[in-house]
Formats: structure tokens, sequence, C-alpha cells
């Protein structure tokens, strides 16, 4: 459980590992989708100042590292950093999920939701 601070705010939690890749330029990406070859591709499109987004991110992080997804890559895009990839690759809301397998896109989504009502 997480701990709480002083105006009873969660402390976000951290991780020995960061398994999730930041894509921060069309070179990375280009790179990124190269090196993934035939293991499926999870891009996380998000913006920093989104609440959705911040609530997601401990669950992709924890998703990342679960034994069973070892033959999967994860990867980050912040859409304010590097717009141009926001725009080549259709990101209309954050956060955004895109699937890629030999750099090409099998499926995405929009938005999420940490729990189900």
């Amino acid at each position: 459980m997480a701990a709480r601070g002083v105006r009873g705010a969660r402390k976000m939690k951290t991780y020995k590992k960061d398994s999730i890749k930041a894509v921060a330029s069309e070179r990375d990406w280009d790179a990124m989708l190269k090196s993934a070859g035939d293991r499926l591709l999870v891009v996380e499109f998000v913006a920093v100042w989104s609440q959705p987004c911040r609530a997601m991110a401990p669950y992709m992080q924890a998703l990342s590292q679960q034994p069973e997804f070892r033959a999967v890559s994860f990867a980050r895009v912040d859409i304010e950093a590097c717009p141009s990839l926001g725009l080549k690759n259709n990101v209309l809301n954050a956060p955004t999920y895109s699937f890629y397998r030999r750099g090409v896109l099998l499926d995405s989504f929009r938005c999420a939701a940490t729990k189900r009502k």
C-alpha cells in the first residue's frame, strides 16, 4: 500500500528497473520499431499534464514487469515533447495505447480507466 504524505496525498510507487523505454525523438521511434522486430510492441502515448495518463502509469509499469510479458516491448511517448510522433500516429487523446509488430500498427485504443464501475 502506498504511504501517505504530509497532506494525505499518495506517493507514487518507484520501481527498481524502468522497463518502459522513453521515446524522445523520431530517431528513437524509428530505432525502437526496428529493434522490436517480431516482438509485440505496446506504445503508450501520454501527456504529462493528463490525470488519466498519470493514473495509468503505475499499471503500465507493473504490466511491463510481469514475467508473462517478457516477450513484449513497452514504450512511452510524451506527445507534448515530441508532437510530430503524436501526429504521425493519429493520437487524438491521451493516453492512447497502440500495438505494433514488425513496424506495422496492429490496433490501438484511446483513453483508459484504472477501475471498472
